[in-house]
């Protein structure tokens, strides 16, 4: 019984011998771990920085009651809790639910985003592929705003409509919100 001899592959047109890096593929499971982690972490910091944003404007009297704190109220109300708990406990509930929506936002963003990096077949100038992800952390903070206080607070009747609201508080969200996706993609990109 005789053998074939083994062909060796052709390597004399791989983008490696033409001279062009070549990085390995991440797996999709890999790049969506990664994406979540640094979306998660960077959801939990943007928050941060629009609860100080979100802080300052209250202290200025255009926000009144926050938002996070009035949408928790709800929340307890609907379940026949509200006057049951205590308002430091009913503070920290809401401090809770804001992280956490903030960090499960961020957590989608940074799954997108990292889908996007490592599939992109754009070759971009480091300049613009650093400017992208700040241009979509300020369209998706937007677009979280948008779904949020044009959306579902107004449709559950938690607070009114934007066009209907206290003079300055659309502002200081929308404002707080750019804040939110700034920081989400800088942590993201990083």
């Amino acid at each position: 019984m005789t053998s074939e001899p083994r062909r060796q592959p052709d390597i004399t047109n791989t983008p490696a011998s033409r001279g062009l890096a070549v990085r390995p593929r991440r797996s999709l499971q890999r790049t969506v771990i990664t994406g979540l982690v640094r979306g998660l972490a960077g959801g939990v910091v943007a928050t941060a920085a629009m609860s100080a944003v979100m802080l300052a404007a209250q202290k200025a009297g255009l926000l009144g009651e926050m938002p996070p704190e009035k949408i928790t109220g709800r929340l307890l109300a609907a379940a026949g809790l509200r006057r049951k708990t205590p308002e430091g406990a009913r503070q920290a509930f809401s401090m809770l639910l804001h992280f956490a929506f903030g960090g499960a936002s961020g957590a989608a963003f940074g799954v997108a985003h990292e889908l996007w990096r490592t599939r992109s077949r754009t070759a971009l100038r480091r300049s613009h592929a650093r400017r992208v992800p700040l241009l979509a952390g300020l369209a998706f903070g937007t677009a979280i705003w948008a779904s949020s206080y044009a959306g579902w607070v107004p449709a559950l009747r938690i607070m009114p409509m934007p066009q209907r609201d206290r003079r300055g508080r659309p502002t200081s969200m929308v404002l707080a919100h750019w804040v939110f996706g700034a920081v989400l993609a800088k942590v993201v990109a990083r």
